[in-house]
């Protein structure tokens, strides 16, 4: 079986480093998080780990991972932890796992791709539609018109400065133009 497709472990009452380790882990979801991305086509900006973290906040895989609690295997321990531990394993507060089913993973990470692909596509299709009306006050008003502004190392040995301004214009003849302030 592929790891993508195996079942996943949900990490319960691990107290080791203040519990940051309870939870599913990112490196338990990677492969599956590529592979959703690459059957959707998704270039989703949201990697393993952000997913864990909204998956770690889901109350119904909490549920599943309680109904399918198993505590850890005992190791060497004094007598008074074995008593504990075997007594707060029946009330599954022990540390331990649940298992979550693969199927239901995938449809909570695929869910969460997909929202995530189309919040991006919204935010690509209203910057595009801002930039196409730049263009028309461009061509409309024949001045160009100023699409973005971001700063760079200066690009010329021969000037004294450190960076440069940098500008994207719409053009009246529905072109882009790049100019470059030097500062000094």
């Amino acid at each position: 079986m592929k790891i993508f497709e195996s079942d996943i472990r949900y990490t319960m009452n691990d107290t080791t480093a203040y519990g940051i380790y309870n939870g599913i882990s990112e490196f338990s979801i990677t492969e599956i998080v590529e592979d959703i991305k690459k059957q959707h086509n998704s270039n989703a900006f949201i990697f393993a780990d952000d997913i864990a973290k909204i998956l770690n906040h889901d109350e119904e895989l909490k549920q599943i991972a309680i109904e399918t609690y198993r505590p850890d295997p005992e190791g060497d321990w004094t007598e008074e932890y074995l008593t504990w531990f075997r007594a707060a394993a029946k009330e599954k507060k022990a540390p331990g796992y649940g298992i979550i089913p693969n199927h239901i993973i995938r449809a909570k990470i695929t869910d969460i791709i997909l929202r995530k692909t189309a919040e991006e596509n919204k935010e690509k299709q209203e910057e595009q539609s801002r930039i196409n009306n730049l263009f028309e006050i461009a061509r409309k008003t024949g001045e160009k018109q100023l699409i973005n502004k971001w700063l760079e190392d200066c690009n010329d040995p021969q000037e004294e400065c450190n960076t440069d301004i940098c500008y994207e214009w719409a053009m009246p003849d529905g072109t882009r133009q790049y100019t470059r302030n030097h500062t000094w």
